[in-house]
């Protein structure tokens, strides 16, 4: 990495982080959701942040007490000792942020692999041995494995998914049964009741069974509904 480039990281937005879990361990929910240990730069946090996660997950109580009893005295001097334990759980009064906190640790945590990113090429491009395809499409799999992180949905619970599933009901009937936008087709309508939010739908077939047609008068029914439509067309060559 360039040395004269400064390495995106913020401490006080990691201790912070800390910090609102000694002071509410509940936030840990939220907040292992956007990071994970590996988006900490300083070590000692790092470490500490491993710890908590671990207590957090058998159900252990998490604060100043426990969590120095937990490193024990020779990783608790690796991390800083008790006074920066101490240090760590004043710099949050409240756990009313967490997520703000954390969302700035992963934000830099995404900068330093990017710049990593880059660094790498640079030094394949130079390489005259190198293919440029291939440098590219690393450079491209690289940068789409950040974007995609924390993109996908959680697993959710029984409980969540019937909740989910009584509001939708709830949405169908307060819009007269259908939710979404209109297919033009009444069985495939009376079936799905219109293209829903978040679906992604895959129209399979063999060649020339008319894809591409039924494609444009899905797009042409929602033209004529008050919808924009978006078309690439990728046909393959012979």
């Amino acid at each position: 990495m360039d040395k004269n480039l400064e390495v995106p990281r913020n401490k006080e937005a990691e201790c912070s982080v800390i910090g609102d879990i000694l002071t509410d361990n509940d936030s840990m929910v939220e907040i292992s959701e956007i990071i994970t240990a590996d988006d900490f730069y300083f070590q000692s946090n790092r470490s500490i942040y491993v710890t908590i996660a671990e207590m957090y997950a058998n159900k252990e109580p998490v604060d100043m007490i426990t969590l120095c009893n937990r490193l024990g005295n020779e990783e608790l001097g690796k991390v800083g000792g008790v006074a920066n334990i101490t240090m760590l759980a004043a710099c949050s009064p409240s756990a009313r942020n967490a997520v703000t906190h954390a969302k700035i640790v992963a934000d830099c945590s995404k900068r330093r692999k990017l710049m990593a990113i880059i660094e790498e090429a640079k030094t394949k491009v130079s390489d005259m041995t190198e293919d440029t395809t291939e440098i590219l499409s690393n450079v491209q799999e690289n940068t789409a494995a950040i974007m995609l992180r924390n993109a996908g949905h959680d697993v959710g619970t029984t409980a969540d998914l019937c909740m989910g599933f009584v509001e939708w009901m709830n949405k169908r009937y307060a819009m007269g049964k259908e939710t979404g936008i209109p297919t033009g087709l009444a069985d495939l309508q009376e079936f799905t009741h219109g293209w829903q939010d978040d679906n992604f739908i895959v129209l399979a077939g063999r060649p020339s069974m008319g894809k591409t047609a039924l494609a444009l008068n899905f797009a042409s029914t929602a033209c004529k509904n008050g919808k924009g439509v978006l078309i690439f067309s990728l046909e393959m060559v012979s």
